[in-house]
C-alpha cells in the first residue's frame, strides 16, 4: 500500500478511496464578498438619505391682519437650523 500512497495526487486520492484534507474556501470568500457589499450599500444609502425636517425643532408664531382678520392672516415658523417661513393669506386688496 506504500507504493501506491507515494507521490499521491488528489485525483489518486478520490480513485482508490482516501479523504485528503482539502479546505474549502469559498464559502469565506461569498460572506467576506457579502459583508462587502452590505457595507458599501449601508455607505451609500446614508450619503444619500435625505434630511428630516418634520423632525426638527421650531417655533410657530400666526397674527390676524385687520379686525378680526378681515384683511387675513399672517404665520411665520422658525426652525433649529436658523431658516424661517413667512406665510400670508391676503384679502381685499386693491390693484395701484
Amino acid at each position: 500500500m506504500a507504493g501506491r500512497l507515494a507521490g499521491a495526487t488528489r485525483l489518486d486520492a478520490v480513485r482508490y478511496g482516501f479523504q485528503m484534507h482539502m479546505p474549502n474556501r469559498r464559502p469565506v470568500q461569498r460572506a467576506r464578498r457579502a459583508l462587502i457589499v452590505a457595507t458599501l450599500a449601508t455607505v451609500v444609502a446614508t450619503l444619500f438619505a435625505p434630511t428630516a425636517s418634520a423632525a426638527s425643532v421650531r417655533r410657530t408664531w400666526n397674527a390676524q391682519l385687520g379686525t378680526n382678520g378681515a384683511n387675513g392672516t399672517a404665520s411665520l415658523t422658525a426652525y433649529w437650523t436658523g431658516n424661517a417661513v413667512l406665510g400670508l393669506s391676503l384679502v381685499g386688496l386693491q390693484p395701484s
